[in-house]
């Protein structure tokens, strides 16, 4: 079993259906693409985006 290190994990922008956001930390391997993302708020569903993405997210008009 391998351990997990705060080098396994990137910070991160949580999108919650209806808007809200908060700051976080995941997993490298759990973000979610910019396509994922859309589709999973389409679902009412949360999206965890590294910040550039969260910036491309925002630029299209999202949260």
């Amino acid at each position: 079993m391998t351990r997990k290190t705060s080098d396994d994990c990137r910070p991160c922008v949580c999108i919650y259906p209806g808007g809200k956001i908060r700051k976080a930390n995941i997993l490298h391997i759990r973000l979610d693409s910019l396509e994922t993302a859309k589709r999973k708020l389409a679902e009412d569903k949360a999206a965890w985006l590294s910040y550039d993405d969260y910036d491309r997210y925002q630029a299209e008009g999202g949260a």
